[in-house]
């Protein structure tokens, strides 16, 4: 995000690789939203909520997994995003 704000204030890009993040993460959280949008509309039940945020939390516990075993060079790096 620092990158971006560099941007936006000099026009200048020094690392433009960090900006390929930004847009992923965009991206990923417009999906996001567009699933949580798209799943609200279907009236769900409570049972179906669950299913759904359990689905969530398991692609994310998932993801962790990924990083933790196949990329240990990368665990600070969640640490520092996710503050832990």
């Amino acid at each position: 995000m620092h990158q971006l704000v560099v941007l936006l204030q000099t026009g200048q890009l020094k690392h433009p690789d960090l900006m390929v993040a930004v847009v992923a993460a965009a991206g990923h959280f417009l999906m996001i939203a567009a699933c949580v949008y798209g799943f609200a509309r279907m009236h769900p039940r409570l049972r179906q909520w669950t299913e759904f945020v359990t689905g969530g939390v398991l692609s994310i516990v998932y993801f962790a997994a990924i990083i933790v075993t196949t990329g240990p060079q990368y665990i600070g790096l969640l640490k520092r995003a996710f503050r832990v």
